[in-house]
């Protein structure tokens, strides 16, 4: 769905998710003073494959991709919620915010460096992936 901005020329693209987008731009201000803490918000599956959804009908797009890597999507629901069942959705959405971030020389390594279980746990899940 489209709509118009308050001068009523410029047309911005409404995503069913942008209250969430919201709720972690908030959390991620929230955060600028606290240190590893979890996002509140309730992990959705539903909510991960929504966005991958939109990420692949955007044909991964630097609009999209960047708003979730300014919200700090990544660090604050992907990776706290990763595991080895995550889905593929999930496993997807992340790599492709990582990408965006080393094409942007944003810090990637960072925040595996302390959890380098996750990280290989994140490789292997990548490694398992079929693309045929």
């Amino acid at each position: 769905m489209t709509t118009k901005d308050t001068e009523g020329d410029v047309e911005m693209q409404k995503s069913p998710f942008d209250s969430f987008i919201k709720e972690l731009f908030a959390f991620k201000d929230q955060q600028l003073v606290a240190t590893e803490s979890k996002f509140q918000g309730q992990y959705k599956n539903e909510t991960v494959a929504g966005l991958y959804k939109e990420l692949k009908e955007s044909r991964y797009g630097n609009e999209l991709v960047t708003k979730l890597e300014h919200c700090a999507y990544l660090e604050n629901y992907l990776l706290p919620h990763f595991s080895e069942a995550s889905s593929v959705e999930h496993v997807l959405t992340m790599t492709v915010i990582l990408n965006h971030k080393i094409n942007e020389n944003g810090l990637v390594w960072d925040m595996f460096e302390n959890k380098a279980e996750v990280f290989e746990n994140f490789f292997d899940a990548i490694a398992k992936l079929n693309f045929s």
